[in-house]
């Protein structure tokens, strides 16, 4: 998902610190941002927590793309 790539690089963290701060390993913060890993919503709700947006802008890219 490319909306928490940029929601990352925005807050300054690494995938792996944002990995230990949702207690997730890093290659899985990897897969997620490349959409190759579907996301759960009770990690989505950990990872809007960690980048301190709302779940809701982390899955602006899927509404813009239905559209």
């Amino acid at each position: 998902m490319k909306a928490i790539r940029i929601a990352r690089i925005r807050v300054g963290l690494t995938q792996k610190r944002l990995a230990e701060l949702v207690d997730r390993d890093q290659s899985e913060i990897s897969r997620i941002e490349a959409g190759k890993t579907a996301v759960t919503v009770s990690l989505l709700l950990r990872l809007a927590k960690a980048l301190k947006v709302p779940p809701g802008k982390l899955l602006d890219e899927t509404r813009d793309k239905a559209a």
